[in-house]
């Protein structure tokens, strides 16, 4: 039986159906389709401060500790060490944008371990942002060197790799069960992400300031410590009538909202290939990006349109896709074939 171990500090979240980012779902649902097979014992390392669980055939084990300061990062890094010992997996598969990729890669190196590896976004290979993000940034791009297999998200992914040095790599697209599309009526334009600069939150709120005439909602979970941007998003979204500002959704009720929209909007200065974009496609919404557009997919699947990071145009793509229902229609048909 082959042993497999994932590796992630916030996987328990998304077995408990939490609120959490597309890394976590989908080494959730990649571990919960590996268990579901014969010959394969999947186990998952991670952070559970409840001791080990088994949660749909995979052992969630409780091996990473909170790590704020400095003497706690070197008391979780060796709890998980001392885990992936433990646990003595034939494949460790690990996806994230922090040391654990690293750590997992230089633990495989030592003790003649496979390591998979899964990309999360494009920082993990461009220059500047490996170099600004100091130690954490160069400990993880090192582990992305040391893996057995990387699987990317995109072809996007895979260039900018090579443009370092020569790995092996696999595309594996984020995925879902799309399930039966829903008979739902259309009734807003949504936007769904974190309160985080870079993912630009008020450029939705213009939006919805200069098409008054429609309904906006915006998904918008605070996160970090920048309370100014989470204060400026909340008073801004106060004045505007046709807005609702949600913080948070129960992950088993949001894709209500993306069946019920008429547009998703993404305005992500950069992103991997997002959730998002896959839970438009089941809710047969199209998709209109700022800026995000893995593979060039929005244009050649037809799916909606991406701005290229001109505001301008963000604007005259959105206005098409209000008044032209015929096009709305069709780009979202397309985007769920997708």
């Amino acid at each position: 039986m082959k042993k497999i171990c994932f590796v992630n500090n916030q996987g328990y979240s998304a077995f408990k159906e939490e609120s959490v980012g597309g890394t976590q779902l989908q080494l959730r649902n990649i571990s919960r389709s590996l268990a579901d097979k014969e010959n394969y014992e999947v186990s998952f390392i991670t952070r559970t401060d409840e001791g080990d669980k088994l949660i749909n055939g995979v052992h969630l084990l409780d091996g990473i500790a909170e790590a704020e300061r400095l003497s706690s990062k070197i008391f979780s890094t060796l709890k998980m060490i001392k885990k992936l010992k433990e646990v003595d997996a034939d494949i460790y598969f690990s996806s994230n944008s922090n040391m654990e990729v690293g750590v997992v890669g230089l633990y495989c190196s030592l003790f003649d371990k496979k390591h998979v590896t899964r990309t999360v976004h494009k920082m993990q290979m461009d220059r500047e942002s490996i170099l600004s993000r100091g130690l954490k940034g160069i400990v993880n791009h090192l582990g992305l060197r040391q893996a057995d297999l990387i699987f990317v998200q995109c072809r996007d992914h895979e260039n900018k790799l090579k443009d370092w040095f020569d790995p092996n790599t696999a595309i594996l697209r984020n995925s879902f069960d799309i399930g039966q599309r829903k008979n739902s009526f259309y009734e807003h334009i949504l936007w769904v992400g974190r309160r985080v600069d870079w993912k630009n939150p008020e450029l939705f709120l213009d939006l919805a300031e200069t098409f008054d005439s429609e309904k906006y909602v915006m998904i918008c979970p605070k996160t970090g410590d920048n309370h100014e941007l989470h204060e400026r998003i909340e008073e801004r979204a106060s004045g505007i009538e046709n807005l609702e500002l949600i913080e948070r959704v129960p992950r088993d009720e949001i894709q209500e909202y993306f069946d019920r929209a008429k547009i998703f909007v993404n305005t992500s200065d950069s992103e991997g290939f997002p959730n998002t974009f896959v839970e438009a496609g089941i809710g047969s919404t199209p998709i209109l990006s700022y800026r995000v557009n893995p593979d060039n997919f929005i244009e050649e699947w037809e799916c909606g349109y991406s701005a290229d990071g001109n505001n301008c145009k963000l604007k005259i793509y959105l206005r098409q896709l209000i008044e032209n229902d015929e096009d709305r229609r069709k780009k979202g048909k397309n985007c769920r074939i997708y």
